[in-house]
């Protein structure tokens, strides 16, 4: 089937970060700059300052969404201060100015949308807690019920659900029993998780001018990446297995661990074992990190194969611990790798070479990503590999120049670089944004012998969005487009009115997302969670 060939002019979309004069390597895109003279913080700054707690105090009385004051005395149990490991070198990665505003939509039962109270919203609506005036927010993931952003000024802020300790705070009742204060002074476990208020990094050797750049969130971890490359996370990651609750008994449950003999990391905590970090990306149980020299790291839960390595039974909580991913046209030792780019769907994984060639590994029941070539060139009832172990060719993407990639639970997403959005995977749920009768028959994968269309197994174009495709975030089964004027246009699940639409379950091409509170705003990015949304406007 022929397809339509990219246009060779140049992607008007966002710029390439600019190479430096000490970058290792002058065909590199992530290059290094020269280290900067730190100081060290003293032991005595990891102290909690009265002033501190007054300032937190005078932003809750503005409304600003930050933490609530502290009574004055507290008697709190503290982690132990963790020493920075001796891994990054040089390099500095940019942390973003834009200060921008926060438009929420979608699922709230767990106070994911940080409002103050967990009632569902219909329409974008502008969360005065998040106000770019007051906190300023410049980036922010949403995980499954919960979401972190980092703010101009340097904090990290978290809200939503924190069973598995991925807000990085203690919010617990457990938490109440130790201060020594009146129990109407004290907020409620449910005020603190659906409040967005600033993680607690002064257990970690940081230097004193340590700046986050990126934050990124799976369903039950968060992870931040420094200016210097290193990588803090804490939660937990999800998946069948055995965990080792203590010394003496073993579990079987579906909490795999954050790391090796960690079963849920409460605290901000180093990654070991990866340095010179710089770009990360989230699924829903594991994690993507690209380096200096361009290779892709991998680690969380690998049911199904989403860390692109084959994990033993018996090893299965290797996979904790961040790998290098092989490529077939990689090279270990002192040759580098040449990844632009990375992307995450739910159980699976992509890479973009600079070439433009995409690779991908993971979960693919549903044709996901988009390795179909096989299926395709003998019969439509040949079986799709359930999973693609190490990372792979995507064939079906060949011709494509592709500038960015996400994906959902079943379905996946690609901008290319002549800003079109193309989507492949389940056709069930709407979350391709592309009707039936449009699909195109070659492209199609029948479930079983029944006349029902099951997968696109080819990327197609979207159509219905007005406008050059700049940006997009997929949620489990819904997807939501940024484009070049500032709209987004939203399709896929609505049941808890993810892509804000009244009145219908789902949504089977791209609609404008409109509000009051939008009309005058532009939407510059967006994120999805578990059927909810979360718009950046300037």
């Amino acid at each position: 089937m022929k397809r339509r060939s990219p246009s060779s002019s140049p992607s008007p979309g966002p710029s390439k970060r600019q190479k430096t004069e000490a970058s290792p390597d002058k065909g590199q895109k992530f290059g290094a700059e020269p280290a900067t003279n730190r100081r060290k913080r003293k032991a005595s700054d990891y102290a909690r300052q009265p002033e501190k707690r007054q300032k937190a105090s005078s932003n809750a009385q503005t409304g600003t969404g930050m933490a609530r004051g502290r009574p004055k005395r507290i008697t709190r149990w503290a982690p132990r201060v963790q020493p920075k490991p001796k891994l990054s070198s040089a390099i500095v990665n940019e942390r973003p100015t834009t200060k921008l505003n926060v438009h929420v939509f979608g699922a709230n039962s767990c106070g994911q949308l940080g409002l103050g109270h967990t009632q569902n919203v219909q329409v974008p609506t502008l969360n005065a807690q998040l106000s770019k005036n007051t906190v300023g927010v410049v980036q922010l993931s949403a995980g499954g019920t919960h979401c972190v952003a980092l703010t101009h000024d340097n904090k990290v802020l978290t809200w939503g659900y924190n069973r598995d300790g991925q807000l990085g705070r203690e919010t617990s009742k457990e938490e109440d029993e130790e201060e020594e204060v009146e129990e109407t002074d004290t907020p409620s476990v449910k005020e603190r998780e659906m409040t967005p208020t600033e993680v607690d990094f002064t257990h970690l050797d940081l230097s004193e001018d340590t700046e986050f750049t990126q934050v990124v969130a799976t369903e039950s971890a968060t992870f931040v990446l420094t200016d210097e490359g290193d990588v803090i996370g804490w939660g937990t990651f999800r998946g069948k297995g055995k965990v080792k609750a203590n010394d003496d008994d073993e579990e079987e449950n579906d909490i795999v661990a954050f790391l090796p003999g960690t079963t849920i990391q409460r605290t901000p905590m180093y990654i070991p074992l990866i340095k010179d970090i710089k770009a990360l990306a989230a699924g829903s149980q594991h994690v993507l990190a690209v380096d200096a020299e361009r290779a892709v790291w991998a680690w969380g839960a690998n049911k199904r194969g989403q860390v692109g390595r084959k994990v033993m039974e018996r090893q299965a909580g290797s996979s904790l611990n961040p790998r290098k991913c092989y490529f077939p046209s990689g090279k270990w030792g002192g040759h580098k790798f040449d990844i632009e780019n990375i992307g995450a769907g739910g159980y699976h994984s992509f890479a973009i070479r600079s070439n433009g060639e995409v690779y991908a590994w993971g979960y693919n029941m549903h044709g996901q990503t988009g390795i179909c070539d096989d299926v395709l060139n003998k019969d439509s009832s040949v079986p799709l590999p359930r999973a693609i172990t190490f990372p792979k060719k995507v064939g079906t993407l060949d011709g494509e120049r592709v500038e960015s990639i996400v994906g959902g639970e079943s379905h996946s997403l690609a901008v290319t670089e002549d800003n079109r959005c193309l989507s492949w995977g389940s056709i069930e749920g709407a979350a391709l944004g592309i009707r039936e009768e449009d699909l195109v028959e070659d492209s199609i994968l029948y479930d079983n012998d029944t006349p029902t269309p099951r997968i696109l197994a080819v990327p197609a174009l979207v159509t219905n969005i007005e406008g050059k495709s700049m940006f997009a975030a997929a949620g489990p089964s819904h997807s939501i487009v940024v484009t070049a004027k500032g709209n987004a246009f939203g399709w896929g699940s609505n049941d808890e009115f993810e892509v804000s639409q009244n009145e219908t379950a789902y949504v089977e091409v791209p609609t404008l997302v409109r509000s009051e509170e939008l009309d005058e705003a532009r939407v510059v990015a967006a994120t999805a969670g578990t059927q909810f949304t979360v718009l950046l406007t300037e």
